[in-house]
């Protein structure tokens, strides 16, 4: 059997014809169609895959602004009960300091006034005891008395330094006037003469004395020169102790200052 190889070329170039158009108008169209639709999918695997990473991002940014929220507001809660148990605390020291001023105060006022009672019933009983011993040198004054009041006034006339002398001569000086000798009760003449001899020999002058009575010496003498004065009286003493008592009792009362305490711990 022969081979027509013209039959075999054109069926070759048919064949050939017909891939190239199955390839042109068949294959290529789906091809294209597949390529687009894989490409088409990847888009939307990839869009959904940013979506997703978005998603998550703002699944993250939530939960940090979650957290961050939630830790502000606890701090804002923890400050704020810090706060207030600061104010708690600080009103709690106020009303302390309050109290324990108020009864340093009222404490204070009752000592105050403890010792203004005791101050006052001292100064009673002070000023009743030295009228007590007034009136009764007042009735136990006697000529023997007198006498030994005379000594004693002659006595310290005779203790008086060079100072003291020279001031009262001074006012002897330049005074016109006689000199004074005051005594509680009336001087017998040779009281009054002994007197008048030692005041001249011992301011050597012969000035005329006057003597005068003053009972409110209370068994005592005083000499008066022109606002100088010598004196001796048992009225003397007893005001200068109860000058001592009245300072002594000044200073034992004088209110302490208080001494601050320290805080403890």
């Amino acid at each position: 059997m022969l081979i027509d190889w013209f039959t075999v070329a054109a069926q070759i170039l048919n064949f050939l014809v017909l891939v190239w158009l199955l390839k042109r108008f068949l294959y290529n169209p789906i091809l294209n169609a597949v390529d687009a639709r894989e490409e088409h999918i990847e888009t939307q695997i990839k869009q959904a895959d940013e979506l997703k990473q978005q998603a998550e991002e703002a699944r993250t940014t939530f939960e940090s602004k979650a957290m961050a929220f939630d830790t502000s507001q606890q701090q804002r809660l923890d400050a704020l009960d810090k706060d207030i148990e600061q104010q708690r605390q600080d009103r709690l020291n106020t009303v302390r300091e309050e109290a324990q001023q108020l009864e340093e105060k009222l404490k204070q006022g009752r000592d105050n006034q403890q010792r203004s009672l005791s101050k006052q019933l001292t100064i009673d009983i002070q000023n009743e005891v030295f009228a007590i011993a007034e009136k009764t040198l007042m009735d136990l004054a006697d000529t023997s008395l007198q006498d030994k009041m005379t000594t004693q006034f002659i006595k310290q006339l005779q203790a008086y330094n060079n100072s003291e002398l020279v001031e009262f001569n001074q006012s002897l000086a330049i005074s016109n006037e006689p000199l004074m000798v005051h005594s509680a009760m009336p001087l017998s003449e040779s009281q009054c003469q002994d007197i008048e001899q030692a005041v001249k020999g011992i301011f050597e002058l012969n000035k005329p004395i006057a003597f005068l009575i003053k009972p409110e010496l209370i068994a005592g003498i005083a000499l008066f020169s022109d606002g100088q004065k010598i004196a001796w009286s048992i009225n003397d003493y007893l005001k200068s102790l109860s000058d001592s008592i009245a300072n002594s009792f000044q200073s034992a009362n004088k209110p302490q200052q208080n001494v601050p305490k320290q805080d403890e711990g």
